[in-house]
């Protein structure tokens, strides 16, 4: 078969710079490492801006405690109303308390009335 009989022709001219206009197709440029790598540092440094600025924050709105015992009361993980009645115990044992310093001792720490009368319903 010939040119002529399936009716196909290239323009005079084609094949002689196809190798230069395929070089301008923008895919086919080389990339240089930093603009590979470019994507990953700016998500590395946003990263570390919101961590500095978390903790800058969080440094600035946080009660600064004198103690660890100040920082326990003031995040409530001591469950008394008076956080220093937890200091004040002379060291006795459970069994030696009679039951008026018990119910004192529940009073001071916050007990209601309810609260107090389960306790002895039991």
């Amino acid at each position: 078969m010939t040119e002529n009989e399936l009716h196909i022709s290239v323009p005079k001219g084609y094949f002689d710079n196809l190798k230069d206009r395929l070089s301008q197709i923008p895919g086919q440029q080389r990339v240089s490492l930093w603009e590979k790598v470019r994507p990953y540092v700016a998500l590395a440094a946003c990263f570390a801006i919101s961590v500095t600025a978390g903790t800058f924050v969080l440094n600035r709105t946080t009660p600064q405690a004198e103690s660890y015992y100040d920082y326990l009361a003031a995040s409530d993980m001591i469950p008394v109303t008076d956080p220093f009645a937890i200091l004040d115990s002379n060291g006795s044992s459970d069994e030696d308390l009679s039951p008026s310093e018990i119910v004192d001792y529940l009073i001071e720490t916050g007990f209601t009335e309810d609260q107090l009368a389960d306790v002895y319903s039991e």
